[in-house]
């Protein structure tokens, strides 16, 4: 197992100490690793009680992902409320001429 200072270059893993005011330092190889320059952006949070530090470009990188991922197959919700508006208004259509079990049709096929 290499280690350097407090950096475990087998599982990428740090130990830090919380110093004055709250403050940790992120330590020039894993800032390397993770192409934080001076300056650089991060994004924080807590997950699953880790507290998890990205870089502000890799965070919306993964976000987008996660979107994509999330609403992958799913189409646009806009095309899929403008197809049910438009399945609607021609329900309306049939019932308006009287055409009650046409209505129930186009309703359902626009269900499923």
């Amino acid at each position: 197992m290499t280690r350097i200072g407090a950096y475990d270059t087998l599982v990428g893993m740090t130990t830090q100490t919380v110093g004055a005011h709250g403050r940790v330092v992120i330590p020039a190889d894993v800032r390397h690793d993770l192409g934080l320059d001076v300056g650089a952006e991060i994004v924080t949070y807590v997950d699953h009680g880790r507290y998890v530090i990205e870089g502000r470009d890799a965070s919306i990188a993964r976000l987008q992902d996660e979107w994509q991922a999330a609403f992958a197959g799913s189409g646009s919700p806009v095309d899929e409320l403008i197809t049910s508006r438009r399945a609607e208004a021609k329900a309306e259509e049939a019932e308006r001429a009287g055409d009650d079990e046409g209505a129930a049709t186009i309703r359902r096929a626009a269900s499923q």
